[in-house]
Parts: structure tokens; C-alpha cells; sequence
């Protein structure tokens, strides 16, 4: 099945993971020079690429947009290389359907901080086929694979994230450094959410059934992501502002995209 191909965590591994590290590593060396380039780079493909189109917009659909701007979505979306968009949703899902219990592979309740962190992002394909019995997952699948976007996304996810770094590569070896970074940097963005916002690493505003807080630090840094609380308590809001301090750029930015 495309799905089961698509979510082989090994292939993950190799092709987006190790890259991401190792020619990310290199990068520092160029920051000085290139550290702005880096924060678009990260603000385009992890803010709004995995954060606004892959968390809010493809697996939540806190907002509706237009056709142009939901290519676009996908597009940043793939560009993230945390997973491929089925697959994402599949996996997040769960999360919120299991939150902080002993079958959640996201919470530092029942996993390493080297698991939820890093190792949970490609966990083995049997984990998928266990999902891909269930009724709900059917469903997205079905719901999904009938989008023209997310099934051209899905069938090309590692092609399209290799082709992007041969042309950043091909204007400028350093931006392919660059764009590694970014992903290497999202990957931690999601592995400290996972880790130190279902930790105890914050407060609550909602006193629900899992661990979920919201974490100043990653609150801000993160751009949004980080008040975890405020989106477990209704996953489909979109800007997660319960306090002033609690500033959602995220959320603003979907805010813009929605179609109006």
C-alpha cells in the first residue's frame, strides 16, 4: 500500500534525518554570514510549513483557504520533511486520541526523552499497520486520498524535498546547508513540544484528562506551538490566545490564509 511505503520510518531515516543533522552541523559554520537566510528558511518551512499548513490547516483544519494557497500549503508542508502529510496525520492524531496514555508513543509518561524527542518521528512500519485497521484512520485516508494535492505531496514527499535542496544547491551551496538546518531545527521544535509541554514543564489553563501544559519559553520561541494546553483543550481553534502573554503567530498567520 502507497501509505505503508510512504510511513517506512527507516526510509525516513536515512533520506531526510541523518541529512538534516550532519549537513546542518556543517551549516553553523556559515551563520554569521547566513544567519538571516536561516530564519526565513526556518519562518518558511517549519512556522508556517509544518506548524500553520501541516499542524493547523492539513491535520487539524482549523481554517478553509483557496485552492492556490492549499497547493501552496501542501507544498511548505512537504517541504518541512517531518513526515508525508497522511502519514503526519495518521500519527498526530493518535496523539490526541491516546494523549499522555501508555499507547502514546509522543508522551514523556511512558518514553525516553531520546524517543519522543527524536526516535517516535520514525517509529517502525508495523505501528502504521496496526492504525490502518482502525475505522477513523479509513476514514482520513479516504477523506485525504481524494485530494489531488495531498496525493501528488504524498506519492512524491521525498522527491520533492531532494529536488528542493539539488536547486538551493545548484543557486547556492550554503542555502542547501541552510535548508537542512531548518529541518534539523524543526525536528527539535516538535521533539521539546512533545517533550517538556506533556512534562510538567509549564501551566495549565484547561484541566483535562492528559498532561498537556503551555511553556512560556516554547511558547514564544516556537512562535505559538508552545501553548499546548490551550490547543489539546479544543484542537480545532485556531489561535491559541487565552492570556495576553500567550501570543500565537502561528494562529495569526492562518488567520490571514483562511479563506474569508
Amino acid at each position: 500500500m502507497l501509505l505503508t511505503k510512504l510511513a517506512t520510518y527507516n526510509k525516513n531515516f536515512w533520506l531526510v534525518v541523518i541529512p538534516a543533522h550532519t549537513l546542518g552541523v556543517a551549516a553553523l559554520f556559515y551563520m554569521p554570514e547566513y544567519f538571516v537566510s536561516f530564519l526565513v528558511m526556518w519562518f518558511v518551512i517549519g512556522i508556517i510549513g509544518n506548524g500553520v499548513a501541516s499542524h493547523r490547516y492539513l491535520i487539524h483544519e482549523q481554517f478553509e483557504t483557496y485552492t492556490v494557497i492549499h497547493w501552496m500549503m501542501c507544498l511548505l508542508a512537504t517541504l518541512g520533511a517531518i513526515l508525508p502529510i497522511t502519514a503526519f496525520s495518521i500519527f498526530h492524531k493518535e496523539h490526541h486520541a491516546v494523549a499522555d496514555s501508555e499507547n502514546d508513543h509522543a508522551s514523556p509518561s511512558t518514553n525516553s526523552m531520546w524517543y519522543v524527542m527524536y526516535r517516535q518521528m520514525f517509529r517502525v512500519e508495523n505501528d502504521l499497520d496496526k492504525l490502518l485497521k482502525k475505522t477513523w484512520v479509513k476514514r482520513l485516508i479516504i477523506k485525504q486520498q481524494k485530494d489531488p494535492a495531498i496525493n501528488f505531496f504524498n506519492k512524491n514527499h521525498f522527491l520533492i524535498i531532494h529536488s528542493f535542496s539539488i536547486i538551493l544547491l545548484l543557486i547556492d551551496p550554503v542555502l542547501c546547508l541552510v535548508y537542512w538546518l531548518a529541518v534539523a531545527t524543526e525536528y527539535l521544535r516538535m521533539g521539546c513540544i512533545s517533550w517538556f509541554c506533556h512534562n510538567n514543564g509549564g501551566y495549565r489553563n484547561y484541566d483535562l484528562r492528559d498532561n498537556s501544559c503551555n511553556n512560556l519559553v516554547i511558547g514564544w520561541l516556537g512562535m505559538g506551538i508552545g501553548w499546548h494546553n490551550n490547543h489539546h483543550a479544543d484542537p480545532k481553534r485556531l489561535i491559541l490566545t487565552d492570556r495576553w502573554w500567550e501570543i500565537d503567530v502561528e494562529g495569526y498567520i492562518g488567520y490571514l490564509l483562511r479563506k474569508r
